[in-house]
């Protein structure tokens, strides 16, 4: 596995700086998939909702585990559809705010893990920027974190 991807703290600076990019891109944003920015922040949140539930779990000392739906690439699509179809009548605006509050809750628990002693699946949880990456990616090719 790449030191970079599994090394927490720079884990950490590099999900602050997609994070910021997401943030800066235009509202008017079309990606190849016709996801417009909104999309793609309410995609982007809710898988940040989920991951929050196994960052509370290495901070308790339990399990990581991933809901099933997600280990299929149909129903991860399926879900993913579903998310944005639930939350698309959210304003804007809205949807950024919460997307920012569930960003600081992400980071503020990262930073916690970082105090302790982390296993190596622990370590793969600070690879969520890899994720924004993929997206950012989709809407410039020369994005670089």
């Amino acid at each position: 596995m790449n030191e970079e991807i599994i090394n927490p703290q720079e884990g950490l600076e590099k999900y602050k700086k997609t994070t910021e990019l997401i943030l800066s891109l235009p509202e008017s944003l079309v990606l190849q998939n016709n996801w417009g920015k909104k999309e793609l922040v309410i995609h982007l949140w809710v898988w940040d909702k989920e991951f929050l539930k196994n960052l509370y779990a290495a901070l308790e000392e339990r399990k990581i585990s991933w809901d099933e739906k997600f280990k299929n690439e149909e129903t991860l699509n399926q879900w993913n559809d579903e998310q944005i179809k639930k939350y698309s009548k959210l304003s804007y605006e809205k949807v950024v705010n919460n997307f920012r509050k569930t960003r600081a809750e992400v980071i503020k628990l990262y930073e916690k893990l970082l105090e302790k002693e982390l296993s190596d699946e622990e370590k793969t949880l600070f690879t969520l920027w890899l994720h924004d990456l993929h997206h950012l990616r989709q809407a410039d090719s020369n994005i670089t974190v």
